[in-house]
């Protein structure tokens, strides 16, 4: 019987919108709309809020596109990009925007079912994998990392193991027709 003010429901239904990844991850539950319809009854301005949300600064557009004109694909059809150190060092941005926000320009490719993307660091090479269907948290542990099934990652020690773990996804996947 408790009133949500005006305000906390804009803050929930944006951690909603968030954490669901726009209600498209499968924790996505019937629930979880009929709480969000609550909080929208409220009278939320979603054109603002998702502007807010998702408006991006022109150099990271920018940087966006250039990291989509390296992508690449396995024999299976797994996409990813590696970046090596100077390539990132060139780019004069942090890491986590190059690893962790880099990751997510091949997420919406047709066909494309597991993506990855290799960076070079100090400590070696950050892998960030993620999925729309499988499971690809075991790779992340056989290489000693982990995470969730269809976002995780680890770091390995060089290029030769992240091509191996990039191996072992492309093992995932089934053959393409015609291989």
């Amino acid at each position: 019987g408790w009133r949500v003010p005006d305000s906390a429901a804009l803050l929930l239904y944006a951690g909603m919108v968030t954490d669901s990844g726009r209600f498209r991850y499968d924790a996505t539950t019937p629930r979880t709309l009929r709480l969000a319809a609550n909080l929208l009854s409220h009278g939320l301005d979603t054109n603002a809020l998702y502007r807010d949300l998702y408006a991006l600064p022109m150099e990271e557009v920018q940087m966006r596109a250039s990291f989509t004109s390296r992508i690449r694909r396995t024999p299976r059809g797994a996409a990813y990009i590696y970046t090596d150190r100077e390539t990132f060092q060139s780019l004069h941005t942090d890491f986590f925007t190059v690893s962790r926000g880099m990751v997510s320009v091949m997420s919406d490719i047709a066909g494309v079912e597991i993506w990855a993307n290799f960076t070079e660091s100090e400590e070696g090479v950050v892998c960030e994998l993620r999925s729309v269907f499988l499971d690809v948290s075991p790779i992340a542990f056989k290489y000693g990392g982990g995470g969730h099934p269809k976002a995780c990652g680890a770091t390995v020690k060089d290029k030769e193991e992240a091509l191996r773990m990039l191996q072992d996804l492309d093992a995932m996947l089934p053959p393409e027709q015609g291989e």
